[in-house]
């Protein structure tokens, strides 16, 4: 008997598919796999024979308002406006969704904007892992990332690895707050 995965995501399409490969991957080798995430996907995703259930919150109102996707993807103060305004306020709503869809699964998998699943895993005592799909989500100094707004700071790399360590502790300082409210 295959195990019973619960995969959680959070975004748009480019977060959904790798996700929907996974799950339909592991449904042809057995496992019984539902996909949590926006009400906006559930189509899609039942229409590949994968479970589905909803987590809050529901991006359909974000598909058409131009000015939150404008804020979204502004690559100097998007990730904040995304972690602040979409995801945080959210939190709770998002909690009991993924508490819902966990009860009586096997294995959790998340996406790092899961804020809540470590939580839930925690709460249920179920084995978790997290995914992370963007190159930039690591930050290694031995093989750094390319950075959008700084594509020449690569350069830097010929002095070793400190030059990447100092960045990414400044880096840190500054996503850090970001999180306070949770």
């Amino acid at each position: 008997m295959g195990r019973r995965f619960l995969l959680t995501t959070w975004g748009s399409f480019g977060d959904l598919h790798p996700y929907l490969a996974v799950a339909i991957g592991l449904r042809q080798r057995g496992h019984e796999v539902t996909i949590a995430t926006s009400e906006i996907y559930r189509q899609k995703i039942e229409s590949e024979g994968v479970g589905f259930h909803a987590v809050r919150p529901d991006l359909a109102p974000l598909q058409n308002n131009q000015e939150a996707l404008r804020r979204a993807m502004d690559l100097r103060t998007g990730t904040e406006y995304v972690v602040r305004q979409l995801v945080l306020p959210y939190i709770e709503q998002s909690y009991e969704d993924l508490f819902a869809a966990a009860r009586g699964r096997d294995v959790l998998v998340a996406h790092p904007l899961q804020y809540a699943l470590p939580l839930v895993a925690e709460k249920l005592r179920i084995p978790w892992l997290s995914v992370a799909l963007q190159p930039l989500s690591f930050l290694s100094v031995y093989d750094p990332p390319v950075l959008p707004r700084a594509p020449k700071l690569h350069r830097i790399r010929r002095y070793g690895r400190w030059p990447y360590a100092l960045l990414f502790g400044f880096m840190a300082l500054i996503e850090n707050p970001m999180d306070g409210p949770f």
